[in-house]
This record gives C-alpha cells, sequence and structure tokens, in this order.
C-alpha cells in the first residue's frame, strides 16, 4: 500500500504510469492500490491439474493472487472443500500462497456469476480444455459457453501442455476490425514481466481502402506498443481475412510461439459457425500453446479495469 503524503500529485501520476498495469487505482487522493488476482477454475481433472500449474508460474511472473475456484452440490461441498484445501497445501510455497473459493452451484450458472460478480478484480481466467468431443463439431463446449457468459479474459491451457514454459514468442493476428486493438493492450501488460517477441499475423488485399485501413490498425498497435520493450513484427500469412484464421494455428506452430491470443467475436449462439469453429479449436491444439481469449468488452470497462488497460 502506498500512503505517502508528501509523494506530490504529479510525481505520484507519473509512479502509477510506471507500475506494472496488474494494479488496480481506487483513488489518487488515497495513493492506494490493489494487485488484480488470477483465478483458475478446478474440477479436478488433469486438465484442470495442468491448468493449476501453468496458472502458478505465470501469476508468479505476472505478480498478483491466484485463486483456485470450484462450484460443488451440497451433497460433495464439504468434500470438495476439503479436497482443495488440500490442493492449496500441496502447492503453496514460502513466497507465494493460494486463495481457495468453494461455492454449491453448477457450472453453467455459478461460475459466470461469481466471475463477473468480481470481475473489477480479475485479471484472467485459466481454464484447462480437453480434446474436443464430437458433438462439439456441432453444438458448442462448455469452454466456450463460459467464454461467451462472462465478462473476463481467459487463458486457455490445452491438454498438451504438461509444463510452463517461459514465453518467448507470442502470435496473435490484427485485422481491419477496430476491436482488433484491444488484445493489444493485454499483451502490454504482459510485456512489463515478460521479455517476449510479438508477431502480427495478418493478410494481403488488393483493395487499397483495406489495405489502408489494416496499416492504419497496424500503426495504432505499434503506438500503444512503443516504448514498452516488446519486440515487434508483422507477417502476411494469407490473401483473405479468413484464411488467417485458417493459416494461424500451423503458422504459430511452425515459429515456436510460447502463446497465442485473439480477441473473442464469436457468435454466442448455441451451434457452431466459422469463427466458433476457430476458437474451438485453437483452445484445444496440440501443440503445447497456451491461449489468451481476450474479450470483445467497451473501451470504457477496459479503461476502468487498470489490471489490463493502463
Amino acid at each position: 500500500m502506498i500512503n505517502d503524503t508528501s509523494i506530490s500529485d504529479k510525481f505520484y501520476l507519473q509512479l502509477i504510469d510506471a507500475l506494472p498495469s496488474c494494479v488496480y487505482i481506487y483513488g489518487i487522493n488515497q495513493k492506494t492500490i490493489r494487485v488484480m488476482k488470477n483465478l483458475v477454475l478446478i474440477d479436478f481433472t488433469n486438465e484442470s491439474f495442468h491448468a493449476l500449474e501453468y496458472a502458478i508460474e505465470f501469476t508468479k511472473a505476472t505478480g498478483g493472487d491466484l485463486e483456485l475456484f470450484n462450484v460443488a452440490t451440497a451433497e460433495s461441498y464439504n468434500d470438495k472443500l476439503k479436497s482443495l484445501q488440500l490442493l492449496k497445501e500441496a502447492k503453496d510455497s514460502d513466497d507465494f500462497k493460494l486463495i481457495i473459493t468453494e461455492k454449491i452451484g453448477t457450472l453453467e450458472d455459478d461460475v459466470p456469476a461469481y466471475i463477473n460478480e468480481h470481475k473489477s478484480e480479475i485479471g484472467f481466467v485459466f481454464l484447462g480444455t480437453h480434446d474436443k468431443r464430437f458433438i462439439e463439431n456441432f453444438v458448442k463446449s462448455r469452454a466456450l459457453k463460459l467464454l461467451n457468459d462472462t465478462d473476463a479474459h481467459f487463458v486457455f491451457v490445452p491438454q498438451t501442455l504438461k509444463e510452463y514454459r517461459p514465453i518467448k514468442h507470442v502470435v496473435t493476428t490484427i485485422s481491419n476490425d477496430p476491436q482488433t486493438l484491444q488484445k493489444v493492450r493485454v499483451l502490454r501488460f504482459l510485456g512489463h514481466f515478460m521479455n517476449f517477441k510479438l508477431t502480427f499475423c495478418t493478410y494481403n488485399t488488393d483493395d487499397a481502402k483495406e489495405k489502408a485501413q489494416i496499416n492504419s490498425r497496424l500503426e495504432m498497435a505499434k503506438e500503444i506498443l512503443d516504448g514498452h520493450g516488446i519486440d515487434v513484427h508483422v507477417e502476411y500469412i494469407a490473401d483473405k481475412p479468413n484464411d488467417v484464421l485458417i493459416n494461424f494455428e500451423d503458422y504459430a506452430r511452425n515459429h515456436d510461439a510460447d502463446m497465442v491470443a485473439f480477441i473473442h467475436r464469436s457468435d454466442p449462439g448455441i451451434f457452431s459457425g466459422h469463427l466458433t469453429r476457430f476458437v474451438e479449436a485453437i483452445i484445444r491444439n496440440e501443440h503445447e500453446m497456451p491461449v489468451i481469449a481476450v474479450q470483445d468488452i467497451p473501451t470504457v470497462q477496459l479503461d476502468n479495469f487498470r489490471a489490463i488497460a493502463v
């Protein structure tokens, strides 16, 4: 906590601007800051344990707290709470303590409700993913439904990723859509703590207006990142927007990406479309790449949520 009335407001503003964007500012007069927390969803499957291992090391790298969250039936509440406490004891260390929260409820209703209730405190929600089931070719998975029902940024940890790998190369996309820039702020946040190269994947087009829009988005993205020590590269991997999504995972794999990121824009309906199939595939990729899904939330919410947008 900072509570020093001798610090001038001007100096304090400079201090806040220099701080990593994992802080939420309650008020400049009080000069009080709070570190964000990450949330990892635990259902005691191997996938959730893999996500926990990744979330621990990720949170250590970025700073902040890590909360283990589980929902249970009334009948299983005590047993699940005990299991959660044992998991905390096993993973706690002298320099890193976990928080646990056990709730009575359902995955479909109470997990989104909890995340949305605490969205001003949460930086990232970590979720382990399993292999895609046949029915998910037609109907959206629980993971995607959870993403659709919440206002939080997710880190999906595929089951192929068995341990945390330092992030040295991040791959994402840039299109002519204004919302494409929202994920850049999240990546800028990571740049405070991780020294990585960032590759923007986009497409060539013969349409002069469209090309100008893409170039404008690229320049704006570079301006957002300017001065934050992130090595930025641009790669043209397709000739059409849809082909960027088709080629994206292979490009990331072939260029040793340690993380990929996308802006979540899929249709919130039940059945799977083009964008939904892309999301379902990338969050379950077989190439050990964790995936940041940045929500398409209003800019004012990102601006108020200082844990992400500074």
